[in-house]
């Protein structure tokens, strides 16, 4: 009966449960739509040790980091985003945790953070340093951020090797600093991002030739929710033909290798595989405005977040389906060695039929994919820049749908700015 015990306790293991965070997510999500972002670091940090276990402590950093930044916490924030980049970087120079993700599923291992994400990381950071009016520290951001660019740029000819929006923040952020060069280079590079794998036009404000006499306000809008990931499972068997059962049109057509692959190991067994999808999270601002003043100026796009997270699943799906693929083959050889030791070791073959029975069900309620993303990021970025006479100006910020309908408006206060000083805001919506 030990063999026995054994291979049990490896298919618990195998078909171990998480936990879902659909309703945590919701929860946090409404919490920054109606502008409450302590009460959404709250919920977050309530998670800690729940939703985000010790392999999802970067995505609690992240995660807490951005609705801190949206409150106004820049000091909280940027420990939580210092901390991040730390993760990161630890991730990069550790060992492969692939063997796990084999055996079990991609929830395993350690969450690594997205290239799109690390690349935001720099943005958030030095939005924080120049809330606290540090141009150095966000000088220092902004070089790391070009600098992991174009590491991503010398590594990869395809998918995603680049990021407009993060290299024309950096250009505005050299700028600032006089480093005149440096802002070119990055200002380029983001006029060939704009122009090499987005639908947004790059942008282009007008800056007027007095502009050293006059103050500028670089204002960034944060608007909706990026997409996030739900779980989907179908149950695959072979029997004179390829049935699937319960799922939905993107394993059904996916490539015949991968097909061929899953019919090959299952060797005429029924077998539950998981996969993920994305699930928009609705919102209604589709415009927005500065009005400094008296005088409004509208923002435009400049950074499509949603549109990065759905390529950037793309271009991992081959990877997503070959460990899938794996995973199922795995789970049938240890169903079959189940059967075969309960009924070597009871001498009944009702039994180990049985048992092949309960491996495949905890097997198939129990198998997830990866939903995993920093999840408290925006939809978009927008942003306009608005040249103002030396002085105090009040500030408000207006929102609209896709109607032209005003349905949020918000009074940022007061600033006071200098002949050639530039001021940066934000604001961040969820409506």
């Amino acid at each position: 009966m030990k063999k026995t015990a054994l291979v049990f306790a490896l298919a618990v293991f195998v078909c171990g449960c998480g936990t879902n965070g659909a309703r945590f997510r919701f929860d946090v999500n409404r919490e920054i739509a109606a502008g409450n972002f302590d009460a959404a670091a709250s919920k977050i940090e309530n998670q800690k040790g729940k939703f985000y276990r010790d392999r999802d402590l970067l995505l609690f950093n992240l995660d807490l980091g951005a609705v801190q930044h949206d409150g106004g916490r820049p000091a909280d924030s940027d420990l939580n985003f210092a901390a991040a980049q730390d993760r990161i970087e630890d991730y990069a120079r550790s060992v492969s945790q692939t063997a796990a993700t084999v055996i079990k599923n991609d929830l395993t291992v350690e969450y690594s953070a997205r290239q799109y994400e690390t690349a935001l990381t720099y943005v958030y950071r030095a939005l924080n340093f120049l809330d606290r009016d540090d141009l150095q520290g966000a000088l220092v951001e902004a070089r790391k951020a070009v600098f992991f660019l174009d590491l991503q740029r010398r590594t990869k000819s395809s998918g995603y090797n680049d990021d407009p929006f993060v290299q024309y923040f950096a250009s505005l952020v050299f700028e600032s600093g006089g480093f005149l060069s440096d802002a070119r280079i990055a200002r380029t590079n983001a006029l060939n991002a704009y122009n090499g794998f987005t639908n947004i036009p790059p942008p282009d404000f007008e800056v007027p030739q007095n502009a050293d006499q006059l103050g500028e306000i670089i204002f960034i809008h944060y608007n909706g929710h990026v997409p996030l990931l739900a779980s989907r499972t179908v149950q695959v068997a072979w029997n004179n033909a390829l049935l699937m059962v319960n799922g939905t049109d993107e394993l059904r057509n996916a490539d015949p290798a991968v097909q061929n692959a899953l019919v090959a190991g299952f060797m005429g067994n029924a077998v539950t595989v998981a996969y993920p999808v994305v699930v928009p999270v609705p919102y209604f601002i589709r415009n927005s405005s500065l009005d400094v003043d008296g005088n409004a100026q509208s923002t435009v796009l400049v950074h499509d977040i949603a549109a990065f997270m759905r390529a950037d699943l793309q271009e991992r799906m081959p990877g997503i389906y070959a460990r899938m693929i794996a995973r199922a083959v795995i789970k049938q050889v240890l169903n079959n060695a189940t059967r075969q030791a309960v009924r070597n070791s009871t001498k009944d073959e009702n039994l180990g039929v049985l048992a092949g029975m309960i491996f495949s069900a905890v097997s198939a309620a129990t198998e997830r994919a990866d939903t995993r993303l920093w999840f408290t990021l925006p939809g978009e970025i927008r942003m306009t820049r608005m040249f103002v006479p030396p002085g105090k100006h009040k500030i408000v910020f207006n929102a609209y749908d896709g109607n032209g309908s005003l349905i949020e408006t918000k009074d940022l206060g007061e600033i006071e700015i200098k002949a050639g000083e530039r001021k940066y805001l934000h604001y961040r919506t969820g409506k």
